[in-house]
């Protein structure tokens, strides 16, 4: 039966032909259930749906149930276009598809014991680009992407509003870590299969909308009048995210860290799992989603990026160098493991590293809290966005304060430009 939500729909058809790329040619789906896998404002890029699929590997196998994510299309024009889905729909795909299974395959090589692998991708079931297949270039309506279901194996999303405390920030950072630096290995010692997996999941991309700039001074509007204790940095900000606007969403792709980044890297996109479902105090695995705008850049943009949008103010305070050596000292580790020179990659070469892209983050963060912290009532369903509301600034308290966190780190990390 084929499902509807936001106005895109699943068909049987093309739920068979998804799996059938993974889990081979003679399968049958003989029915499922479908519902929303998402509230309203978590997912914007696309139409989340949580399958239930009765299927059968060959037509004498027996019958089994396999629980599924699909992604599909937005549902509208507008939204399309805003997040370029012809294109972001692809990367995330190549990332499940081209890049997983060779960071897998290179590690299992080096004889990494399969507990210390890296392991933060939710299983990959299948794909399509079009009603065609999964092989055309460009995206288009009919698309859809098939991974194992997170939730119903237990892993959860941290607590945006609260943010995360250390335990939690250490496990991001160590896996985050490993995630960046497997791609810099394969570089080195696999060249050819780097340039036909990370490249291709790592394409630059061209989102729609209204333009950077507009949203700046309609942001520094609302700081202006919400946030008194912001004004003597307004002309600060505008100098500086000015000047780092003019690099748009290019690659910084400078070796030797550059590396494939998530781009989007806060609280709901990534997932835990714990060992007592009743207590959230202690992760013991993670797991990393939503690839659509990967980049080929700094992995500096993730690491400030998911510190200053998710991390609790008493982590920032007390903790963000030592949780800059916890990175450094894995993301070292992960290349030794796997056999490669280190030699370029000393903390003190990460450290300029960290000094030189840092800034570069100021804007997408400053932006990223405003989606982060508004509220609740605020949020819109997929099927009204439709770009003609103008910027909503989040002016719960938690924002303005969150505000002025980054505003205050950047100020003394040296991060934020001084008045010309």
């Amino acid at each position: 039966m084929a499902t509807q939500s936001a106005s895109r729909t699943v068909s049987k058809s093309q739920l068979e032909r998804s799996l059938k790329s993974q889990l081979g040619t003679g399968l049958i789906v003989e029915g499922y259930e479908c519902k929303a896998n998402t509230k309203p404002g978590e997912n914007y890029g696309s139409v989340m749906l949580a399958l239930d699929v009765t299927l059968r590997r060959t037509k004498d196998s027996p019958v089994e149930t396999l629980q599924v994510v699909a992604k599909l299309a937005p549902p509208t024009d507008f939204l399309l276009d805003v997040f370029d889905f012809k294109n972001t729909f692809c990367k995330e795909m190549n990332v499940y598809k081209l890049v997983g299974p060779e960071l897998e395959k290179l590690q299992i090589e080096c004889g990494i014991p399969d507990e210390d692998r890296l392991n933060i991708l939710a299983k990959f079931y299948g794909a399509q680009t079009s009603s065609r297949g999964d092989n055309d270039p460009v995206a288009d309506v009919n698309a859809i992407l098939l991974l194992e279901n997170l939730k119903v194996c237990g892993y959860k999303m941290g607590d945006r509003l609260a943010g995360l405390d250390l335990k939690h920030c250490e496990l991001v950072l160590s896996k985050l870590a490993q995630f960046h630096a497997l791609p810099v290995a394969l570089r080195q010692m696999r060249p050819n299969v780097f340039d036909r997996t990370v490249l291709k999941a790592t394409t630059n991309i061209t989102m729609g909308g209204t333009t950077p700039v507009e949203d700046l001074e309609k942001m520094l509007k609302a700081i202006k009048q919400e946030i008194p204790e912001a004004n003597s940095y307004i002309k600060r900000i505008r100098n500086h995210s000015l000047e780092n606007l003019k690099y748009g969403n290019k690659s910084f792709n400078k070796k030797p860290f550059a590396t494939i980044v998530h781009n989007d890297f806060w609280t709901n996109n990534m997932m835990f799992l714990y060992n007592n479902p009743h207590d959230n105090s202690c992760p013991t695995s993670i797991k990393f989603v939503d690839f659509q705008i990967t980049l080929l850049c700094s992995p500096v943009r993730d690491l400030i990026f998911f510190l200053l949008t998710s991390a609790s103010d008493e982590v920032l305070r007390d903790s963000f160098d030592q949780l800059l050596n916890l990175y450094h000292t894995n993301f070292i580790n992960t290349l030794k493991r796997v056999g490669c020179d280190t030699s370029a990659f000393s903390f003190e070469r990460f450290l300029a590293e960290v000094n030189e892209f840092a800034p570069m983050e100021f804007h997408h963060i400053l932006f990223m809290l405003n989606v982060i912290y508004i509220d609740k009532s605020e949020v819109k369903e997929l099927s009204e966005l439709d770009g003609s509301s103008d910027l909503k600034f989040a002016s719960s308290s938690i924002c303005k304060h969150k505000i002025l966190n980054l505003i205050h780190e950047f100020d003394k990390r040296g991060w934020l430009m001084k008045t010309q």
